[in-house]
């Protein structure tokens, strides 16, 4: 299972994100973005 396909369930779950992707949520909307 690929980070990207997690991005669209948890991206109104901010910290969800930050804790999984483990770089903290404004890396991975500016990756995403």
């Amino acid at each position: 299972m690929h980070w990207q396909q997690k991005i669209p369930y948890l991206i109104g779950r901010p910290i969800g994100i930050s804790f999984i992707n483990g770089q903290g949520t404004s890396g991975v909307l500016c990756s995403s973005s």
